[in-house]
């Protein structure tokens, strides 16, 4: 599992659990999940109806890797491939 918004990823439902990661939050009438604890801690509040929202200054502002294309892309490598070169 990664969290959307800075994509740490947590790969035990244990270790998901413990560390208090959010299944899901809403920004409006928007679903979107999961956070880790850091982003969690940072970015939302508690609804009045008990739900986890986006607080009010962030709305808008965060980009989400929510969507499977965005959640599950290749992260960048440092790797350096080289070809060949043909003088």
């Amino acid at each position: 599992m990664k969290c959307v918004v800075c994509k740490t990823s947590a790969n035990e439902a244990d270790n998901i659990i413990e560390d208090n990661w959010v299944p899901c939050f809403y920004e409006g009438d928007s679903e979107h999940g999961p956070v880790c604890p850091f982003c969690s801690g940072e970015l939302l509040s508690v609804a009045p109806d008990g739900e986890f929202e986006l607080k009010k200054k962030y709305k808008g502002k965060i980009v989400l890797h929510d969507t499977p294309e965005m959640l599950y892309e290749e992260e960048p490598t440092d790797d350096i491939v080289l070809g060949f070169i043909l003088n």
